[in-house]
């Protein structure tokens, strides 16, 4: 489909994860919008970087994914760590604090806000991670 500046654009519904349908929040961070007279939900930039990188076969692969997340000048941290909270991954908690982490400056985050995903990080990786004083 073209659309008409030129550029294809392709759209993929996805299910929604388990752990957000068992905690019947399906509909957070959602946002409506009208797609050529179609009411759609299209998911907020905060819960799209969580899904990119908890599902990186949504944009193809993780290697797609990460320059995407270089675009982004802002980030609203609370509403990624709580996404990151319903979804109750570990490893995504770590993924998505690597990624925040190494854009923190642009994104203009502090280590107030990291300390909500420090909380959430695999504990076999806290061990390395106090030895090598890094974040992730």
């Amino acid at each position: 489909m073209s659309e008409p500046n030129g550029h294809r654009c392709i759209c993929r519904f996805i299910n929604h994860p388990k752990a957000l349908i068992d905690a019947g929040k399906v509909d957070i961070p959602a946002i409506r919008m009208d797609r050529r007279g179609q009411m759609i939900r299209v998911t907020d930039v905060e819960r799209t970087v969580v899904d990119v990188l908890h599902r990186s076969d949504i944009v193809g692969a993780t290697d797609e994914g990460l320059p995407s997340l270089d675009l982004l000048h802002s980030l609203r941290l609370a509403k990624v760590i709580d996404y990151v909270r319903i979804l109750r991954n570990r490893t995504l908690a770590s993924l998505v604090g690597w990624c925040v982490e190494r854009n923190r400056s642009r994104l203009g985050v502090s280590d107030n806000e990291l300390a909500g995903l420090r909380t959430m990080r695999p504990l076999a990786c806290s061990i390395a991670i106090a030895r090598r004083r890094r974040f992730f």
